[in-house]
């Protein structure tokens, strides 16, 4: 038995009816569509920053603290910040703490992987939500 958008016996069909309800349960299943994937991204330890330059052009600048304390790990509450401003000129004076161990890996193709000074790896920073952290100005 059929049912609307999609919905059969209470389970989401596979094949969506039209292009719409298709792009809404990619969103849902976690495969965003529209996010271009980063060209380059580079740790700058001395100015304290994860640098990201989009494939549409976007240049992503974010400060180590506020990536930091977004981590989306189980045990932190990195859930819980909603945008991380790029950082002004004194930011680096202004920070709590001053990393000097970090180091980033691809997680395979869904984001990056931080190792922190104080020994922290447990979060992913899905692209999605690095730049949901950051929009485009």
């Amino acid at each position: 038995m059929s049912g609307i958008g999609g919905v059969r016996n209470g389970r989401v069909a596979d094949a969506a009816p039209d292009p719409a309800c298709r792009a809404f349960l990619l969103l849902a299943r976690g495969l965003a569509v529209d996010i271009p994937p980063p060209e380059r991204v580079s740790l700058d330890v001395k100015m304290q920053r994860l640098n990201i330059e989009w494939a549409d052009g976007h240049a992503s600048v974010f400060p180590l603290d506020g990536l930091r304390e977004a981590c989306p790990c189980a045990e932190c509450e990195g859930k819980k910040v909603e945008r991380i401003p790029k950082p002004g000129v004194l930011h680096i004076f202004r920070q709590k703490n001053r990393w000097k161990n970090v180091r980033i890996e691809k997680a395979g193709s869904v984001g990056l992987r931080i190792t922190w000074d104080d020994g922290h790896r447990g979060g992913i920073y899905r692209w999605e939500r690095l730049r949901e952290l950051q929009p485009a100005e």
